[in-house]
């Protein structure tokens, strides 16, 4: 499949094999640097590195030489061309463009397993929202941490400490809600009054605890509601 990237807000079509950049091409486009012939591009390679992903250019044929040299100033740019504009309403992007449903693993309003990398605590959070501006490669909002198409909490690349991960989705009998002292999966009650906690690890006689609806604040409410509205669903 074509892969797809997004840089500085637009979204680029990448390049099997990177083409040299010439006056005629269109713009803007995703560059990288293939030889620096500046006097502090040969000082310093490390900070011209050929692997390095150049931002987008926008410039004219005038500062563009027929070899794909960019001027600008007094130094001398070489690149070439490893990503192409995707234009909205493109007929090329629409062939590849996923339904949202079929590129995600989990859609807004979804209950996920959350997993502490290090000491391995799991909680349940709520997909917030799903940024599908690149559908292939979908980032999850949850808990107010932003996490990629993999999974994993996206933070920089220089940070070392323990991650976040989502580890799977859970059905609606699987998600653990803390009320007060207990915590535990929510069932419905034959009383429409009250719902049932049911305890993995009894903290009382039984393994359930009988809670009416009035008895918690809204935010909890609401959350146990849509809990048992979706196991009827599933039903």
């Amino acid at each position: 499949m074509i892969k797809f990237e997004e840089h500085d807000g637009l979204l680029f079509k990448m390049l099997d094999e990177p083409v040299p950049l010439t006056p005629d091409t269109e713009l803007p486009v995703l560059v990288r640097m293939i030889q620096d012939d500046t006097m502090l591009g040969k000082a310093n390679k490390s900070i011209y590195h050929p692997d390095k992903l150049a931002k987008k250019i926008i410039c004219s044929s005038s500062n563009l030489t027929d070899d794909g040299l960019f001027l600008d100033s007094i130094y001398v740019y070489r690149y070439e061309i490893i990503g192409t504009l995707v234009k909205e309403g493109s007929k090329e992007w629409a062939l590849y463009q996923l339904p949202v449903s079929d590129a995600t693993q989990y859609k807004a309003g979804d209950w996920v397993e959350v997993e502490e990398t290090t000491t391995g605590e799991i909680e349940h959070h709520i997909v917030e929202r799903i940024n599908t501006f690149c559908p292939v490669l979908p980032e999850y909002l949850v808990d107010d941490v932003w996490f990629n198409h993999d999974g994993m909490e996206i933070i920089p690349l220089d940070w070392t400490f323990s991650r976040k991960r989502i580890t799977r989705k859970l059905d609606p009998s699987e998600v653990i809600v803390h009320i007060g002292c207990l915590s535990g999966t929510i069932a419905k009650s034959c009383d429409p009054n009250y719902f049932l906690m049911l305890h993995s690890r009894p903290i009382t006689d039984c393994n359930y605890s009988m809670i009416r609806f009035s008895a918690i604040d809204t935010e909890t409410r609401e959350i146990v509601e849509s809990l048992l509205e979706a196991q009827e669903e599933e039903k």
